[in-house]
């Protein structure tokens, strides 16, 4: 299924509610049809027998958006013999208090917009917003710390990859730079990834963005050890509990 909704950039939720006579596997995304580098959510469905419904909240919305749908078994686009749309449609963005201060609001509203322009964005330079309290410096490929992003520990500027960061929906980017402001602005303990973690999601899920597109990305960044597998459990458990949409 491809189907194209008109959001005038005004944040919303999309609820999917689709019908199946046996499990599937479901690949749904949503992206802006003029930039197939902005994507609002890209996830694999697990329906259940029956009708199942599915919610991708979207504080940043492009004008219209464009959503293919299809069984990931199959690969048939159209109509599919495997699952029924029963409706696919916008109603209001869920959020909840994030505490976030004047400065951080200002961070969100500077990294919202860097992540929607980061397809036309030219690295090999340096991005800050217009007070210059935040910098960002894009780099052409990957970073020589295997991370698609970091922030220097004492002049506070964010070193990004331009190339992971191509490859990431627009949430999995907004989690991980709350994520890099965390360690500088908001933490206690400057080095802790966990309280960096936990406070990047607090904001991130009360602005409204997905719980999955969150999990998606640190499940990218974190490289299997026993310190990040405990690392993700706690990340895990967290979204699980204050998730504002849950699937059914």
């Amino acid at each position: 299924m491809v189907v194209q909704l008109i959001c005038n950039k005004k944040p919303c939720t999309i609820e999917l509610r689709v019908k199946c006579s046996s499990e599937r596997e479901l690949f749904i995304i949503g992206y802006d049809p003029g930039d197939r580098y902005s994507v609002f959510f890209k996830r694999l469905m697990y329906p259940k027998v029956g009708e199942s419904t599915f919610y991708f909240g979207m504080p940043q919305a492009p004008s219209n958006l464009k959503v293919v749908l299809y069984d990931n078994q199959t690969r048939q686009f159209t109509n599919s013999k495997t699952f029924e749309v029963v409706s696919l449609k916008k109603i209001p963005l869920r959020t909840a208090p994030t505490g976030a201060g004047k400065k951080t609001r200002e961070y969100i509203i500077f990294i919202q917009e860097f992540c929607l322009k980061l397809p036309l964005l030219q690295p090999n330079l340096t991005y800050a917003d217009d007070k210059k309290q935040f910098q960002i410096d894009l780099f052409p490929l990957n970073l020589e710390y295997a991370t698609p992003a970091r922030i220097e520990k004492t002049r506070n500027f964010i070193e990004v990859s331009k190339t992971d960061f191509l490859q990431m929906t627009i949430p999995q980017r907004i989690i991980i730079l709350l994520h890099e402001y965390a360690h500088n602005f908001i933490n206690r303990d400057q080095d802790s990834e966990v309280e960096a973690d936990v406070s990047a999601l607090k904001i991130y899920l009360g602005l409204g963005y997905p719980f999955i597109e969150g999990m998606y990305a640190f499940t990218h960044i974190l490289h299997d050890s026993e310190m990040n597998i405990e690392r993700l459990q706690i990340i895990e458990k967290y979204m699980v509990k204050h998730k504002l949409y849950i699937d059914k």
